[in-house]
């Protein structure tokens, strides 16, 4: 996991978690509008609902945080949920998922239009299916999406811990800030 400040700026305005229950893991990234500390704000409210419900069902996480953030300037939310063979993914604003592998075509989902705390479109989670062998990336839009159009065989190759960082080295937008999660897959 990486999360960068933009340039010029103390806090991040990004944040992120994972959690773990058995078999399964609930990986949360979110990112406050704009930069700095009203952005780091919003990001602390969202990351205390998940840590309080990250057992819920994706949906209601993201409800949660809706009226959580509705006092703040909002935020652009991700979770992604991990279990043996499948993702469900729920995101709202720019947050992309990914999921990598060297032997098969890459998957990419995006997040729906809107803002959690401000204009919560209706929230839907969708599947996709992960082997074993295959990385999982959450990243919000510090990063740049273009890596994931052709991952490189250097990005297929690296182990899932170490791939955030590369991401944020390779393919940061220092006016952002950026945060990358990756999972391997559960067998």
């Amino acid at each position: 996991m990486v999360c960068l400040p933009a340039a010029g700026e103390d806090v991040c305005g990004d944040s992120a978690a994972i959690h773990e229950n058995g078999h399964i893991r609930t990986t949360l990234v979110i990112d406050g509008l704009g930069h700095g500390e009203a952005a780091a704000h919003a990001a602390g409210r969202g990351l205390r609902v998940f840590h309080d419900h990250c057992d819920d069902p994706l949906e209601q996480i993201m409800q949660r945080m809706h009226h959580a953030l509705r006092h703040t300037r909002g935020a652009a939310v991700g979770l992604v949920r991990i279990a043996p063979g499948t993702a469900d993914f729920c995101a709202v604003g720019n947050i992309r998922l990914c999921v990598l592998s060297p032997q098969r075509p890459h998957r990419q989902l995006d997040g729906r239009p809107g803002i959690v705390g401000w204009n919560l479109p209706t929230v839907q989670t969708r599947t996709a299916t992960v082997a074993a062998d295959e990385t999982t990336v959450l990243y919000s839009d510090g990063i740049e999406a273009r890596w994931a159009r052709q991952p490189s065989a250097y990005f297929l190759g690296l182990p899932a811990e170490v791939l955030p960082v590369a991401l944020g080295h390779r393919h940061r937008r220092l006016r952002d800030d950026a945060t990358a999660v990756s999972l391997a897959g559960v067998a």
